[in-house]
């Protein structure tokens, strides 16, 4: 097992952050692409919406990163962050 599947998301997200790290972020978005994916797909009920809007939430991630405005925020999961920033992107292109 390498040293990134043994970290959390959220040490994940602040390597690709901090360091520019891209095997964390190849990592990361790995772990919750299938599930973001899925999600999206419920909420639009279509294949290639749930596919864009995963790929902009990538893209969107990227930019936090390098802005460097990702930071955890009242204990809560990266995942939770992630699909809160997801639904929120759905909301502003629906």
């Amino acid at each position: 097992m390498d040293v990134y599947e043994q970290s959390s998301d959220e040490e994940l997200m602040q390597q690709f952050q901090q360091r520019g790290d891209l095997a964390a972020f190849e990592t990361l978005f790995a772990r919750h692409k299938q599930a973001l994916f899925n999600y999206f797909r419920q909420l639009s009920g279509d294949a290639t919406i749930a596919e864009e809007v995963s790929q902009q939430e990538c893209l969107k991630l990227i930019e936090i990163a390098r802005l460097g405005r990702y930071e955890i925020k009242n204990n809560a999961s990266f995942r939770t962050y992630l699909f809160t920033l997801g639904r929120n992107r759905y909301v502003d292109i629906s």
